[in-house]
């Protein structure tokens, strides 16, 4: 015969229970290194999310492009309607689905393709959302990364890429940076979303504090595209 626990402070009980109910909640290889290694970087991995959230809210259809793990994914869901997530490590996507409550898997898909090869879509998106991506992708290829975001998108679409800033690079943790073969400035970021967007806005990141400070200085930067040309 189980006997019921019960909490200290009654408002958390509905918290216990669903623990008891759901048990913990998962979170994939990608997360689980972050949080192992340096657990603060989860903290700006997520802010990063909050802030897209927030660009993004109101969209009813939404492309990640590279989401990896998915952890971000529940905090999309606060804000938008539907989600497609994109990326190109099986190794990671073919359990994706594990990570997840069934209450955040009825609004979210998933699909393994390379950004860099033609990609057909069976409809138009809202917005796209692409964070830490770029950096990983030959520069030969990045336009070919930028096309497929762009065909996604209905015309008055809008593209949120987020990406480490280049003239921070000495900070970054050695073992990400062997990956980072295609760091940006804010104006090469900049310049490379204006050949596909009409309106573009810069933005920095320190932290998890978004700001629209000395570009410079700031350890992340982000593009927000609007609109396609």
């Amino acid at each position: 015969m189980n006997i019921k626990k019960y909490t200290k402070e009654k408002p958390n009980q509905v918290e216990y229970d669903d623990y008891l109910n759901k048990g913990p909640y998962k979170m994939g290889p990608w997360t689980s290194w972050i949080y192992r290694s340096d657990p603060r970087h989860l903290v700006f991995t997520l802010s990063r999310y909050k802030f897209a959230s927030k660009i993004l809210a109101g969209k009813k259809s939404v492309i990640e492009f590279g989401g990896g793990d998915s952890f971000g994914a529940p905090i999309l869901l606060q804000e938008v309607d539907e989600l497609l997530v994109l990326d190109f490590e099986p190794l990671v996507m073919e359990n994706v689905k594990e990570y997840h409550d069934k209450d955040t898997l009825h609004k979210v898909d998933y699909k393994i393709v390379d950004f860099t090869n033609k990609i057909n879509f069976d409809k138009k998106y809202d917005a796209v959302l692409s964070l830490d991506v770029i950096e990983h992708i030959n520069v030969d290829r990045e336009k070919n990364y930028f096309s497929n975001i762009a065909n996604s998108l209905k015309d008055d679409g809008i593209c949120l890429i987020g990406t480490p800033n280049k003239e921070a690079s000495r900070f970054a943790n050695p073992i990400a940076a062997q990956t980072h073969i295609n760091l940006k400035t804010a104006k090469d970021l900049l310049k490379l979303s204006s050949e596909f967007f009409k309106n573009n806005f810069i933005f920095s990141m320190n932290d998890e504090v978004v700001h629209t400070g000395y570009h410079g200085m700031s350890h992340y930067i982000f593009v927000l595209g609007v609109g396609l040309k």
